[in-house]
């Protein structure tokens, strides 16, 4: 789980029209400190922010109100090879890694699963996380670890949306 990560938003002004869009802070490279955060908002300073665990409460932002937040942390991986991103989330998002798009979950077409598994092939060394999150909830929360997958992950299909058998991290974790 990060230690630590740096937020940006919310930025508005709708409440989940803006997933649809694409915003500063999806561009290639670490989160700005500052951002214009739309109408009414201004331009507004990143916040860092400590998590409860694996667990991060993204509300209380410095504009109130509806839109979408982009939360950036890094994680470190000793080994080379698979790996699986647990995701955890009610809310509508989308997860970068070293700025490649891994998941896309968009429960205003359908619902899905809260927690989501990814398998990722990761070289050693430190990777950056972006996720977005667009919500209508004040104070939306996010889960997020990254665990070594066993060396049979990459024989496992993941079902469609990137969502993976719990089996697989299972798996991760006895490994």
């Amino acid at each position: 789980c990060p230690a630590s990560w740096r937020v940006a938003g919310p930025f508005g002004p709708r409440q989940l029209l803006g997933f649809d869009g694409a915003y500063a802070p999806e561009e290639p490279g670490p989160l700005a400190d500052t951002y214009d955060l739309g109408p009414s908002r201004g331009e507004r300073a990143t916040r860092t922010l400590e998590p409860r665990g694996c667990s991060l409460l993204l509300g209380n932002g410095p504009a109130p109100g509806p839109g979408s937040t982009y939360a950036e942390a890094t994680v470190e991986v000793a080994t080379p090879g698979a790996h699986v991103l647990r995701v955890e989330s009610p809310n509508t998002i989308e997860v970068w890694v070293d700025d490649r798009s891994v998941a896309r979950i968009d429960r205003r077409a359908e619902p899905a699963a809260r927690v989501t598994y990814h398998t990722l092939e990761l070289g050693a060394g430190t990777h950056r996380v972006l996720v977005e999150t667009a919500t209508r909830h004040p104070n939306p929360v996010l889960t997020l670890s990254l665990l070594p997958a066993p060396a049979a992950a990459d024989a496992i299909e993941p079902e469609p949306r990137g969502e993976a058998p719990l089996e697989l991290l299972a798996r991760a974790m006895r490994s």
